[in-house]
């Protein structure tokens, strides 16, 4: 029964890891298109005062 409980609880641990590190790397992969954006506005705006 211990080895049960204590196979559940490593699986939620690692279900908690994957389920942070799915976040993680979708903040990454938003902050990035963020980047993206901002240097294109960022250009088209300069190249109109130009």
């Amino acid at each position: 029964m211990t080895q049960n409980s204590s196979n559940k609880e490593s699986f939620d641990q690692e279900d908690f890891r994957l389920y942070y590190q799915h976040q993680y790397d979708r903040m990454k992969e938003l902050e990035q298109q963020r980047l993206i954006m901002t240097n294109v506005i960022v250009s088209i705006s300069v190249l109109s005062l130009t």
